[in-house]
């Protein structure tokens, strides 16, 4: 982490914090929609957002920061999640009693004042007051819907499929000069394939219960809800489009999911 230029390093705690930001109204959302599950899953990728530029401020300012500190907390927040899938009705909780538990697990490696920084910039949990821990037997229905239920190499494949021909429409309504409608439907098509390759990057990277597919499609909305119009032109406009999502992926995964798109 050490060694990037001022502006890069102020531009990546920006989004870090965006990030956060997002997904707590994600969360906010999710509970108004009665979706516990997503609810959880925001709040905790929010949570790790938070806790992620709090320790790239540190790292950027003091020379010993707490790399292996920071990496401790996020495995942290793996494990817990990982462990929701397991929990059964005995072992129930409200939502914000396991999330309290779990920051205080994040934090239990870094020194006091780095803790108290931390919790202090973490978001409000009110808005989970009156939400009982989701168990296993519900994050497996969520799971279910979200796959349609299909598994999730069926879903990636009829995703893709989709795609393709959302695709050909979009080339068909640009040929006839439909401009809109053909920008409308690459719209639609891209969509569709980064569903696929975030339900596919998920499962490879062990998230059986898919809480980064909910946590990185509201980050990439997010991004695409933000834009000031789109270009004219067809191209310009899906590739402004494509930009936008990728952005709000951030770098590396946002350079993956782009490769997973259908070239124009």
């Amino acid at each position: 982490m050490q060694g990037v230029d001022k502006g890069t390093a102020e531009e990546f705690f920006s989004r870090l914090q965006t990030n956060a930001n997002v997904l707590h109204e994600a969360s906010i959302d999710f509970v108004a929609e009665g979706d516990d599950v997503s609810a959880v899953g925001c709040a905790l990728g929010s949570d790790g957002a938070t806790l992620e530029s709090v320790v790239w401020e540190r790292l950027n300012i003091a020379p010993r920061a707490p790399q292996r500190q920071f990496f401790q907390a996020v495995a942290t927040v793996a494990a817990s999640v990982d462990g929701l899938v397991g929990l059964d009705h005995t072992q129930s909780t409200t939502a914000i009693a396991f999330i309290g538990a779990v920051r205080a697990r994040m934090v239990e490696a870094f020194d006091q004042g780095l803790a108290a920084e931390v919790n202090a910039r973490w978001g409000s949990l009110e808005h989970l007051a009156d939400v009982p821990m989701p168990i296993g037997k519900d994050i497996e229905d969520m799971r279910v819907r979200r796959l349609e239920g299909l598994t999730p190499s069926e879903f990636v494949t009829a995703r893709r499929r989709a795609s393709g021909q959302m695709m050909l429409e979009a080339q068909a309504r640009r040929v006839r000069g439909a401009t809109s409608e053909a920008i409308q439907a690459a719209y639609e098509s891209d969509f569709l394939a980064m569903e696929a390759y975030l339900v596919e990057s998920a499962v490879a990277a062990g998230d059986t219960a898919l809480f980064t597919v909910v946590t990185r499609w509201a980050l990439a909305t997010h991004a695409v809800s933000e834009m000031q119009g789109l270009p004219s032109d067809f191209t310009d406009a899906v590739n402004a489009i494509r930009v936008a999502l990728s952005d709000g992926l951030g770098e590396a995964d946002g350079a993956r999911m782009r490769d997973a798109l259908i070239a124009l």
